[in-house]
């Protein structure tokens, strides 16, 4: 809980922490700083999602059918997130994802919600895990 007069945020795309307001008017605490406090309130990657998407593709699991309706009309989407987070190089990005439009934005972005259904058919889980196994 903020007191109003310094908050941290969330990282939209990792949940990780995100940018830190502090209120300028010290005699006055600011609601709108202490409802920040915990959120996400952009979308602005933070320094390690930056750098991870210099490296590849961040693609971040989500399951639609436990997602509100209308939240990728959203001014930030805020899909039911299933809790996979996985960076691809942009090689293996295009050979896994077909063109399209979504390929194009998340080409562009460096970034993408994945079905669940896509997750499994991809095999995702699997290559995470994997890949965390070999430590490569």
């Amino acid at each position: 809980m903020s007191d109003g007069f310094v908050a941290l945020t969330k990282c939209f795309y990792c949940g990780g922490p995100g940018d830190i307001l502090l209120n300028r008017r010290p005699q006055h605490p600011s609601s709108v700083v202490r409802q920040a406090h915990g959120a996400v309130i952009n979308m602005e990657p933070c320094n390690e999602c930056k750098a991870n998407m210099k490296l590849g593709i961040i693609l971040i699991g989500v399951d639609d059918a436990k997602s509100d309706p209308g939240w990728n009309k959203q001014r930030i989407p805020n899909p039911y997130r299933s809790g996979l987070y996985v960076v691809v190089r942009e090689e293996a990005f295009r050979r896994m994802i077909g063109e399209s439009p979504a390929r194009d934005y998340a080409l562009q972005h460096r970034w993408m919600f994945i079905d669940e259904e896509a997750v499994t058919a991809l095999r995702l889980r699997e290559a995470v895990e994997q890949n965390n196994a070999t430590g490569t």
